[in-house]
């Protein structure tokens, strides 16, 4: 059905597309607005962190990045757009035709089809240069949708370069439309003018109200008898009509796999998404009929519909060219980054702490993947996020006072929490039932986790002897059944490293997952934890196709290259608050100098004591430790896991140290 020009409702409240600059500018954190995605749709986000014009919002459990002076048209008022609903267009269904301007990508009006709705915001599949693509874009805005054929008549000029296409952006979007649309009718209208044969026909004939280009090539055909003329004249305007309509209806897309060859090397990893996307299509009446065999049903399809917007998110985003390459370096700068942090002294001395304290773990790792048993999908839910979890959290309760009873120091810890329902659901039906059938619930490892970090490899590794130790006093069933040492590896793709350990929940047989973490990779498992969502849709069997083909043609791109990420420190606050406290850090109640110890306690850098003493440089005297706190280079700073920020912090205090 193409929309019609009466189903345009009048009365309408002001559709604002944007905030002011000053309204931007007055964003802080924790504040919500309206976030306009790549993609064209605009989603709640959440106001994380503000750097200059540009600010981090968190949308939905993912992050995106925004700079309001030059992207102002991606900030909105909160719910001015994600939540407003349509006041024009009534009655709109799948599979209508719309016209679009795809502002963001490729700019000019286009005929569409509708795919898909969310409140007010509709989703459309438009043509470009022979390719299928998709756009998000709200019913009431004037500037992006319209009535079928009522724009997408006059040929628009394409914007190809950035420069034009933000200039366009800045304007006036209607006006610069009135701009092209009477450029490209006086261009019509003066070609038809050069080339008219004045008659007493063709006269008549534009009197009789034909336009000038019908009037003019029948007055040619016909130059001596306006009845005659009249009718080709006729005929000229319902063939130019037909013509036009065919030349702008949405052409249908071709069945079978789609040609995406023109994106060249990344065209097969662009075919895996869109193959993802039609696994997903395929999969949907196989777990209808599933959802139906289970209890609480109407919850399994609230978070089945939470899971497929979130992986629908990641493929649209990954369906950009420009975002898929960007990806792609993000995936080798960021594992440049572990590696960088994860030199030769941290290899050292996790081969020496792996030696003295985890012996055993070798039987553990290789073991086949370990099974949760349970009736069904929601019976292992139920049992692992509010029966059993209780008995897990108690014995990782008792995990840390072990700990800390022979002296493991945790600096860090996620409490036990429960594997979220919507990703236990696509995890289950669409990635494992696909593998093992009607049970792939039954290889969900992580229905319960929890994490503990530590600053150091001898604490790390003392903590996987001791759980080994309580598994077995405990009883346990199974003991430890499986262990994942990325710390071992010499190479880890992604650069990512922990170790993780499985054991069953406690009275239970659901499969639980403890992970220990090093404070040196912790501190940005966010940056790789991001990375990994989109990465993971690119895995066939067990070789991920994104990885390899990063590994193979990125790595000449990033070189060496590290992912960039946020200082930990806020220099100028920091030297401030050195100036104004450093007299009492550097002195007991007592007035005495303080210890070694004691000063990296004051200066909050207790963290790194022990690598001190695990890379030697901790001397047998306090005059000695003095001296090499003083000589210490930078380079060795950063090889125990100092940031650059920590270095600033640490020369800012010797610096008043030595003053005293």
């Amino acid at each position: 059905m193409a929309v019609s020009m009466s189903t345009e409702l009048h009365a309408q409240p002001a559709f604002v597309p944007h905030m002011t600059l000053e309204e931007a500018q007055r964003l802080k954190l924790d504040d919500m607005v309206d976030i306009r995605l790549s993609t064209g749709q605009f989603v709640a986000g959440k106001v994380v962190q503000i750097l200059d014009n540009r600010i981090q919002l968190l949308c939905s459990g993912y992050h995106t990045w925004a700079d309001y002076a030059t992207e102002l048209y991606r900030f909105a008022v909160y719910k001015s757009i994600s939540r407003r609903v349509a006041h024009r267009f009534p009655g709109l269904k799948k599979g209508d035709l719309i016209d679009v301007n795809p502002l963001l990508r490729h700019f000019g009006w286009k005929g569409s089809e509708i795919v898909d709705f969310d409140g007010g915001q509709i989703q459309v599949s438009y043509n470009h240069n022979g390719q299928s693509f998709y756009h998000w874009a709200h019913l009431d805005d004037k500037t992006e949708i319209a009535i079928i054929f009522s724009k997408s008549t006059v040929q628009s000029q394409a914007i190809d370069d950035e420069k034009n296409l933000h200039i366009a952006l800045q304007l006036s979007f209607e006006e610069s439309h009135q701009r092209r649309q009477q450029r490209a009718h006086d261009e019509d209208e003066k070609n038809c003018v050069d080339n008219m044969v004045s008659s007493p026909v063709l006269h008549g004939l534009i009197a009789m109200g034909f336009d000038a280009q019908a009037a003019n090539n029948a007055a040619q055909i016909c130059p001596n008898d306006l009845n005659i003329a009249v009718d080709i004249a006729s005929q000229i305007k319902r063939n130019d009509n037909a013509y036009h309509q065919q030349a702008h209806q949405p052409q249908p897309q071709p069945h079978g796999r789609p040609d995406f060859s023109c994106f060249g090397a990344i065209g097969p990893l662009l075919q895996i998404i869109h193959n993802h996307q039609q696994f997903m299509k395929q999969r949907e009446k196989y777990i209808d009929d599933q959802i139906e065999k289970q209890a609480q049903n109407s919850t399994l399809k609230a978070a089945r519909r939470t899971a497929l917007r979130t992986e629908k998110h990641l493929m649209e985003n990954l369906l950009r060219p420009q975002a898929l390459n960007e990806f792609l370096e993000h995936m080798i700068s960021i594992e440049n980054l572990f590696d960088a942090l994860y030199d030769a002294n941290q290899k050292q001395l996790q081969k020496v702490a792996r030696q003295e304290y985890g012996g055993n773990i070798s039987h553990y790792e290789g073991r086949p993947k370990c099974l949760s048993h349970a009736q069904s999908f929601s019976d292992l839910m139920f049992a692992g996020t509010s029966v059993y979890i209780k008995h897990f959290k108690d014995w990782m309760q008792n995990v840390e006072h072990e700990c800390e009873a022979h002296n493991i120091k945790i600096v860090s810890k996620s409490e036990v929490h429960g594997k979220s329902i919507d990703r236990a659901f696509y995890k289950a039906f669409y990635v494992y039932g696909e593998k093992f059938g009607d049970a792939g619930y039954q290889h969900m490892t992580d229905v319960m986790r929890c994490s503990l970090v530590f600053d150091n490899f001898f604490d790390l590794y003392r903590c996987f002897a001791l759980i080994e130790r309580l598994c077995k006093t405990d009883e346990i069933a199974g003991g430890i059944l499986r262990v994942k040492d990325r710390f071992h590896p010499a190479r880890v793709p992604f650069g990512y490293r922990d170790l993780m350990i499985n054991i069953y929940a406690p009275e239970s047989k659901i499969v639980a997952e403890i992970q220990l973490h090093h404070a040196l990779f912790y501190r940005h498992k966010q940056v790789s934890h991001d990375v990994y969502k989109k990465a993971r849709l690119f895995e066939e069997g067990d070789v991920n196709m994104a990885y390899l083909y990063a590994d193979q043609n990125m790595r000449s791109v990033v070189a060496q290259r590290v992912y960039a990420v946020q200082d930990e420190v806020d220099e100028k606050v920091e030297e401030k608050n050195v100036r104004r406290a450093h007299n009492d850090r550097i002195h007991d109640c007592d007035g005495k100098p303080m210890t070694y110890g004691e000063l990296f306690d004051a200066w909050y850098l207790g963290k790194y004591i022990d690598a001190f003493v695990h890379q030697d440089y901790g001397a047998k005297n306090e005059i000695a430790r003095y001296t090499i706190l003083m000589i210490i280079t930078d380079e060795q700073l950063r090889g125990i896991g100092f940031l650059p920020g920590t270095i600033n912090r640490y020369r800012l205090y010797l610096k008043e140290l030595d003053s005293t």
